[in-house]
């Protein structure tokens, strides 16, 4: 399973639309196997969601999202898990 971690930082992004960077973390059997971290630069939502769906992930950790990203993201299968707050390690 391929999870996207919204990023400021090593903080989870307040808002997903502002997030500076894309980490995306595969698991396996609860392991990790592989680690990336994708830039996002400031970008429309539609942009956005593209980038986010083009990471493969199925399941995003955020805190909130515009309608905007929330509408781009529809349909995509992804899973999205907002509201959360503080460091990455701890989502």
């Amino acid at each position: 399973m391929r999870i996207a971690l919204a990023l400021d930082g090593d903080e989870i992004a307040t808002v997903c639309d502002f997030a500076r960077i894309l980490r995306v973390v595969e698991l396996a059997e609860g392991r990790e196997l592989a680690r990336e971290e994708r830039p996002l630069d400031a970008a429309e939502p539609a942009i956005l969601a593209r980038r986010i769906r083009e990471s493969g992930a199925g399941l995003l950790l955020c805190g909130d999202l515009s309608r905007a990203l929330v509408a781009g993201l529809a349909g995509s299968g992804l899973r999205i898990v907002s509201g959360l707050r503080g460091p990455a390690a701890a989502a």
